[in-house]
């Protein structure tokens, strides 16, 4: 599935539904990230791990 059909089927309302306001940054939690994307949460922590480790070895 790409971006843009993803995007397209998660509602803006239903994120800020969810979204949080910590010391004036809005965050979501991986368990709402991993619920608006039907996956586990343990899938999304997986996925932002590698993108860290990716990110680190092109520097």
């Amino acid at each position: 599935m790409s971006r843009e059909e993803i995007q397209s089927l998660i509602s803006t309302n239903e994120v800020e539904k969810i979204m949080l306001n910590v010391r004036g940054q809005n965050v979501l939690l991986d368990r709402d990230v991993a619920m608006l994307y039907g996956v586990e949460t343990k899938r999304v922590n997986e996925a932002v791990r590698k993108m860290q480790r990716n990110v680190s070895s092109s520097c």
